[in-house]
């Protein structure tokens, strides 16, 4: 009994501390300058939350709390912040996509939820509406793993530093809040005090980790790929095969190797090939444009002549590497030779020296490249 009247205590001072939060938080991310896309969507979203928290504060009141209708109806309007987040989920994977007019449509459904439930006053439709929000976070959730991975994947090919514009952090501030909306599922059909104190604890942290990471997040627009010049070129040197000579088309897909080898468009794409190695090779060795520490794919493509896409492509294909390991792997060999001629070298002057952003994607790639952390590898110089 003792326990429950603590619990039940320690819980509202917990609502009041997230009140508060959220109040104070949804104001520094409105009032901070110059504030991005991003940071405006998620101020909207932490204030959508300080919303919640108040109308939560009003069931404190027996009226209210005794009453099962409108503790339901609270409850439902709570699902409406599902809605809400996915579009700020969108908006981290899809810049410049959250809008006001999107934002309704996202929320439309839960809203006409607890509409019906209002007038109708049925459980069949709380438990509807709650099947709804599993689908809807679900299928939320698969479109948010398959763009956060191709949004790395393009992070990748097209910069060559990645700090503040990955999104490597999203699954673990995931993860807490799928556990946080789990205990909040729990506590909606066993109403225990013990139980919305952990709620709140895991909120708080949730969102600590997620306002924390946001407000470092720098927005970067995918684009699409462009049409390769060097691609048109060869293939408006291809002859026009007329449509009704399908068996004239079937013999050059199956041309033996040696003719193929002959072929005026693959030895074409061969000598593209071969001009792309030695340019990048001297951009590379001799001017060493890897020590712009923000060089991206477009820089690099706009010095060899060429456009993204191509450039992308024959990284990809012919090198099988991104653009991002393919620069870092000449920082780090960089960064090998300043070790080997002095191994007291400080790591912040190697960062520096080698063109790297920080610290986090010096150690990162250091390892990829050489199978050593960067002591374990001086450790090797010194012994030597």
């Amino acid at each position: 009994m003792i326990l429950m009247i603590a619990a039940e205590r320690l819980s509202y001072l917990l609502q009041g501390a997230s009140l508060m939060f959220f109040i104070f938080a949804s104001l520094s991310l409105f009032i901070s300058p110059r504030p991005s896309r991003l940071k405006k969507a998620l101020a909207f979203l932490v204030a959508f939350f300080a919303f919640g928290e108040i109308k939560d504060l009003l069931c404190v009141i027996p009226a209210i709390s005794q009453s099962e209708y409108a503790m339901r109806l609270s409850y439902s309007i709570d699902m409406w912040f599902v809605g809400v987040c996915a579009g700020y989920l969108i908006e981290l994977v899809r810049p410049q996509w959250c809008t006001i007019c999107r934002m309704v449509h996202m929320t439309a459904v839960f809203v006409l939820f607890t509409l019906t439930y209002a007038f109708t006053g049925s459980t069949i439709v709380i438990y509807a509406n709650l099947v709804y929000v599993v689908l809807f976070a679900i299928g939320v959730l698969i479109y948010f793993g398959i763009s956060v991975r191709r949004y790395n994947r393009f992070i990748r090919d097209n910069y060559s530093n990645d700090e503040r514009i990955n999104l490597r952090w999203a699954n673990s501030v995931l993860a807490v809040f799928l556990l946080c909306f789990t205990v909040w599922t729990i506590y909606l059909f066993n109403h225990n005090y013990l139980m919305k104190c952990v709620y709140y604890v895991i909120s708080l942290v949730a969102w600590i980790m997620l306002i924390a990471r946001s407000k470092e997040q720098i927005e970067v627009q995918i684009v699409e790929d462009e049409v390769p010049e060097q691609t048109e070129s060869i293939v408006s040197a291809q002859p026009a095969v007329d449509n009704q000579d399908t068996d004239a088309g079937n013999d050059v897909a199956t041309k033996p190797a040696e003719e193929v080898a002959t072929d005026p468009v693959v030895e074409e794409m061969s000598l593209l090939s071969e001009q792309m190695k030695a340019q990048l090779e001297e951009l590379m060795n001799s001017r060493e444009v890897y020590l712009n520490s923000h060089l991206t794919l477009a820089d690099l493509a706009a010095e060899l002549g060429t456009n993204r896409t191509y450039l992308s492509n024959y990284l990809n294909r012919e090198l099988k590497v991104s653009f991002y390991d393919y620069v870092n792997s000449f920082r780090v060999a960089r960064a090998c030779r300043m070790i080997e001629e002095d191994p007291d070298v400080t790591v912040p002057h190697i960062v520096e020296s080698c063109g790297f952003n920080s610290l986090s994607t010096f150690r990162r790639s250091f390892t990829r490249e050489t199978g050593q952390t960067y002591g374990e590898y001086r450790r090797k110089v010194l012994s030597c």
